[in-house]
C-alpha cells in the first residue's frame, strides 16, 4: 500500500514537470514568433517608407516636362535660388517680341549676357545671317516652331503645282475675265452672309480657277461652278459647314440640289481630289510675323490681298508674291518701316522683284472706291477690320510718294 502510494506521488511529479516544460516551450515560441512578427513588420514598413520616397523622388508632372502646359515661373520675392540662365529664360516669356529682339541688340557686347544666357538667346539663323524668328517661340507648341520652316517650304512647292496658265481663259469660248469677276464678287457677299472662313474663300477661288484651267464652261454653268466650289471649300475648312439646300436657296434656286452634288464630283475629280492648296493668306501671316507688323498693318495687308481674289490680272502671280507686295504697299502706305533683309530672306521675295506686283496692286487699290465691284471694298470698311478699305484711301498719297 505504501509502495504504491509512492508510485503515485513519482508519475504525479513526472507529469507536473512535463506540463511545465511543455508551457515553457510555448511561450518561448510564441516570444520568437513576436519577435519574428514584428521584425518583420518593421522590414515592411522600412520597405514601404524607402518605397514611398523613391516613389517621391522619381514622381513627374509629365504633361508639365513634357511642355504641354505653359508653366509660369515666379522670378521676383522666389524662395528658391534660381539659376540665372533660367531667369533669362523665364523672362523670354514676358518679353513681347519686339522688345526682346530690340534688348538683345542692345545687348549683343555684353559679355556677361553672352555668358549667363547664351542658351536662352542663341538664334540659329536658317538662312545667311538672318536672325530665326522662330526661336522665341519654342516654349508655345501652337506655333510649330520645330518644323515651321519645313512646312513653309512644302507650301512654296504646293503653289508652285497648283499655279494655272496666266491666259487659260483664251481656251473658255462662252466666258470671260469679267465674267470670273463678277462671279467671285457675288461670292464674296455669300462668303459673308454664312459667315465663313477666311481660308474657305481662298480656297474656293483656287477651286474655280483650277476647274475652269481644264474644262470649258457654259456660262449658264459658271454660277454653279462657283457654288459647288464653296461647298467643297467649306467642308473642307469650316467645322459645321452649310448644307447643299443653303446654296440652293443662295442661287435663288437657279441649281437643283441634284446638279450642285453632280458638279462636286465633277470638280474633285478634275483636280484629282487634290484639294488642298496654298492661299496667300498663309504667306501673308509669316510675312507680318518676320515684319513684326501691328494688326492695322497685317488687316490692310489682307484688305489687299482680297481685291486680287476677283481680278483676273494676277493670275500669273504665285500667291507667296502677292501676300509680299500686299504687305510691302501697306507698310508704305501706313510709313511703317521698310522692306528689310530679314523679311526678304522670309518671303523669299526683294522689294525690286515686288515691283511690278506692286505698282499693279497699287493702282487696283486707287481704283477701288469707284469699282463696279465693291464687295470687299464694302467688307473692309467695317469698324472690325478697323475700316482699312477707308484708310486705304487716305493713305495711298504715302505709297505714291514712295513709288
Amino acid at each position: 500500500m505504501k509502495q504504491i502510494l509512492v508510485d503515485n506521488v513519482v508519475t504525479l511529479k513526472k507529469q507536473i514537470q512535463d506540463k511545465t516544460m511543455d508551457f515553457r516551450t510555448r511561450n518561448t515560441r510564441s516570444a520568437f514568433t513576436n519577435n519574428e512578427n514584428i521584425t518583420h513588420s518593421h522590414a515592411l514598413r522600412s520597405r514601404s517608407k524607402a518605397s514611398q520616397t523613391l516613389q517621391q523622388r522619381d514622381s513627374r508632372n509629365v504633361l508639365g516636362d513634357i511642355g504641354n502646359k505653359l508653366q509660369s515661373r515666379k522670378i521676383e520675392g522666389s524662395k528658391k535660388a534660381i539659376s540665372k540662365g533660367s531667369k533669362a529664360r523665364s523672362q523670354v516669356k514676358n518679353i513681347p517680341p519686339a522688345a526682346l529682339r530690340s534688348e538683345i541688340n542692345n545687348n549683343i557686347g555684353d559679355e556677361q549676357m553672352e555668358v549667363e544666357s547664351e542658351n536662352a538667346f542663341e538664334l540659329k539663323p536658317s538662312i545667311e545671317n538672318v536672325p530665326d524668328i522662330d526661336s522665341f517661340d519654342m516654349d508655345y507648341p501652337e506655333y510649330c516652331s520645330e518644323y515651321v520652316k519645313d512646312i513653309y517650304e512644302y507650301l512654296h512647292k504646293l503653289q508652285d503645282e497648283h499655279l494655272v496658265p496666266a491666259d487659260y481663259m483664251n481656251n473658255q469660248a462662252d466666258i470671260s475675265p469679267r465674267m470670273r469677276t463678277i462671279l467671285i464678287d457675288w461670292l464674296i457677299e455669300v462668303h459673308m452672309k454664312f459667315k465663313l472662313l477666311q481660308e474657305t474663300l481662298y480656297l474656293t477661288v483656287s477651286l474655280i480657277d483650277r476647274y475652269l484651267a481644264k474644262n470649258n464652261v457654259n456660262r449658264r454653268k459658271l454660277q454653279l461652278v462657283g457654288v459647288s466650289a464653296m461647298f467643297i471649300a467649306a467642308k473642307f475648312e469650316e467645322i459645321y459647314a452649310p448644307e447643299v439646300n443653303d446654296f440652293v436657296y443662295i442661287t435663288d434656286d437657279a441649281y437643283t440640289r441634284e446638279e450642285i452634288l453632280d458638279m462636286e464630283r465633277t470638280v474633285l475629280n478634275s483636280i484629282q481630289f487634290r484639294v488642298a492648296t496654298a492661299y496667300p493668306l498663309h504667306f501673308l501671316r509669316r510675312a507680318s510675323k518676320v515684319a513684326d507688323a501691328d494688326p492695322r498693318t497685317h488687316t490692310l495687308a489682307k484688305y489687299l490681298v482680297e481685291l486680287t481674289l476677283p481680278n483676273f490680272q494676277f493670275i500669273r502671280y504665285k500667291p507667296a508674291m502677292i501676300a509680299a507686295a500686299c504687305l510691302s504697299l501697306a507698310k508704305m502706305m501706313l510709313l511703317a518701316g521698310s522692306w528689310n533683309s530679314t523679311i526678304a530672306a522670309y518671303t523669299k521675295y526683294t522689294e525690286a522683284e515686288l515691283t511690278d506686283c506692286i505698282n499693279e496692286i497699287f493702282e487696283m487699290t486707287r481704283n477701288a472706291k469707284d469699282s463696279q465691284f465693291k464687295a470687299i471694298y464694302n467688307k473692309y470698311g467695317h469698324s472690325r477690320f478697323h475700316k482699312v478699305s477707308f484708310l486705304a484711301e487716305q493713305q495711298i498719297a504715302n505709297a505714291m510718294y514712295k513709288k
